[in-house]
């Protein structure tokens, strides 16, 4: 195998991860949250949040905004009612760049 075919085979298998943490802080009303982080992952206008037992997941909206989309703030925060606990969280390692996953309990 030739150099070139080398570093061709590699740069097809390398995948970036996704890393970072989100801050989660409450809001002025009960049971709102707010979700901040600086990472570079948001980079879109609209999200969709999906709450589950121990975890949650942000996906990117594309093309189509569904209705229970989130908008990102200019200060880089989303905005929701729920119960979830507060502090930081890292993002999982079964994160994509469309979708992460984060874990809070």
């Amino acid at each position: 195998m030739s150099k070139d075919n080398k570093e061709t085979e590699t740069k097809q298998c390398t995948i970036p991860s996704v890393s970072g943490s989100i801050i989660v802080y409450d809001g002025t009303i009960i049971n709102q949250k707010k979700l901040y982080s600086n990472s570079k992952w948001f980079d879109c206008e609209y999200y969709n949040i999906n709450l589950f037992d121990d975890y949650f997941t942000i996906k990117k909206c594309g093309l189509e905004v569904s209705k229970k989309a989130r908008k990102l703030s200019k200060s880089k925060q989303l905005t929701l009612i729920c119960d979830i606990p507060l502090g930081e969280f890292e993002f999982d390692e079964d994160s994509t760049e469309d979708e992460l996953v984060v874990y809070y309990r």
